[in-house]
Parts: structure tokens; C-alpha cells; sequence
């Protein structure tokens, strides 16, 4: 296509319009700055209007449409995931940012989307379907979880954590969230289901069913690096086995 252009199509434009040129070349120069300026202007918004990376949905508010949407490229650039098309851009003040303070609305195009939680929004690459089903663990092994969620593995170190001597001799399986699991924890009266846990806690409500539950002998014992249930919970300064969850994907606003 270079070639073509080179020696068919610009000869052309040169013979008919001797400065066509002069012209296409300044029109590219002056395209040039204006892109320069606009990356300044999106940097500088992107100061403003973001925390940790994500942007802050009230200061985006403030901006006029075509700023949010060169604002909104350059945060996406900025993450290495495709640029957004302009059809999201259109959608993105409507479905999202206007949308009601308790509803977690998500923008998605191909390889990446945008979502709405506690006031920011967050760009993530578009996740692997939620895994499911159970996962047999050796506790001496690393075990590579679906879906792209990374591994898991138990490394000994001062509690808080799993208690040795309550892992001895029982089977351990990773499982992940179906709903109603709950929780014992150390210090603290009753149990808990895990939904207010992870409220709480402010895990993001769209990976939740992704964080991997260990059991231990058929009884829910550890809900990723969070939690230990009292049952199986190593006292603290004690010694414990610690869950270890490398490549994890982002969890907590």
C-alpha cells in the first residue's frame, strides 16, 4: 500500500495540485500538535481525577463529553488495553457514570472493560469466565488455578494463618463461591456469611465468585489470603502455614 501511494497516488496529486503537497505536509504537522496537546490536556486531567489509577466518577462529571472521552483513551492507553471505540465512549456518561450510586454498571469492548464500583471506575482486561467445580490440594504443592487466576500455595511463617496440626492427615480441596458460605472467625462472636466479608472488606463485587475457598476435610477453612476460620486459624506469633496467592488478579478497590 506505501508503494502504491508513493508512486501512483501522490505523482497524481503533484501533477494536478502542484501544492497539495506543501499542504498534506502541514495539515500533518499541525494534526501532530494538536495530538501533543491533547495528551498534555488528558495527563493533566488524569492527575485530577484519579486515584490508585482509577478515575473518581464525580470529578469526571465536571468535564464536558469530549474531554471525559480523551481523558477516558488516554487512561485506557495508559493501562496497555485496547482503545476503547467511539460507540462505548457515546455510552459511557449514560450507562455509567450517570447511572445510580448503587448499581455496578460495565462498559465492554473486545480484550477490555470499564466498571463502576464506590464512586471510581476501573479499566481491567476482560476476565476468563468464573471458574467452578473442585480442585483437589496437596498442601506441598503449588496449585495453578483456573481462569487464569494464578497459584496457590502454603508457605510456613508467624500466624495469623492455617493451624499445622489442624491440616494434619485431612484432605484439602480449593473451591470457589456459590453463595450463603460462611465463616467463623477468631475473636468475634457467631459466623459470618462471606457476602458481608467481602463487603466489607470492599473486594470488588465482580470477583468475588472468583476467589478460591479452601477446605479442609469437607469444612470451609480459608477464603483466599483473607480469612481463617477459627476451627482451622493458627493463634497469633504462632507457628502456621500462610496462604500464598501469586499472580492474583486484582481483588480490593
Amino acid at each position: 500500500d506505501r508503494n502504491y501511494l508513493r508512486h501512483q497516488v501522490l505523482p497524481a496529486l503533484k501533477q494536478r495540485w502542484p501544492a497539495a503537497a506543501r499542504g498534506a505536509s502541514r495539515s500533518a504537522r499541525y494534526c501532530g500538535e494538536a495530538r501533543g496537546l491533547l495528551e498534555q490536556l488528558a495527563g493533566d486531567d488524569f492527575q485530577r481525577c484519579s486515584i490508585d489509577g482509577d478515575l473518581i466518577v464525580q470529578e469526571l462529571l465536571d468535564l464536558d463529553q469530549p474531554r471525559i472521552g480523551n481523558l477516558v483513551r488516554y487512561w485506557v492507553g495508559r493501562a496497555g488495553l485496547p482503545n476503547p471505540p467511539a460507540h462505548v465512549l457515546a455510552l459511557l456518561s449514560e450507562q455509567v457514570l450517570n447511572a445510580k450510586a448503587h448499581a455496578q454498571p460495565c462498559l465492554s469492548w473486545r480484550g477490555a472493560e470499564i466498571r463502576r464500583y464506590r464512586g471510581r471506575l476501573i479499566v481491567q482486561s476482560t476476565p476468563a469466565p468464573s471458574p467452578g467445580g473442585t480442585l483437589p490440594w496437596s498442601a506441598l504443592a503449588v496449585l495453578e488455578l483456573p481462569s487464569g487466576l494464578g497459584q496457590l500455595s502454603l508457605a510456613e511463617g508467624p500466624g495469623p494463618g492455617l493451624d499445622p496440626a489442624a491440616l494434619e492427615g485431612r484432605e484439602l480441596e480449593v473451591r470457589f463461591r456459590l453463595g450463603g458460605e460462611k465463616l467463623r472467625l477468631a475473636r468475634r462472636q457467631g459466623s459470618h456469611v462471606l457476602r458481608d466479608l467481602f463487603q466489607d472488606a470492599g473486594v470488588l463485587p465482580w470477583m468475588r465468585d472468583r476467589v478460591p475457598l479452601i477446605y479442609v476435610g469437607g469444612k470451609l477453612a480459608a477464603v483466599g489470603q483473607f480469612w481463617s476460620d477459627r476451627e482451622f486459624a493458627a493463634e497469633a506469633d504462632s507457628d502456621a502455614l500462610l496462604v500464598v496467592w501469586n499472580s492474583a488478579p486484582r481483588l480490593v478497590l
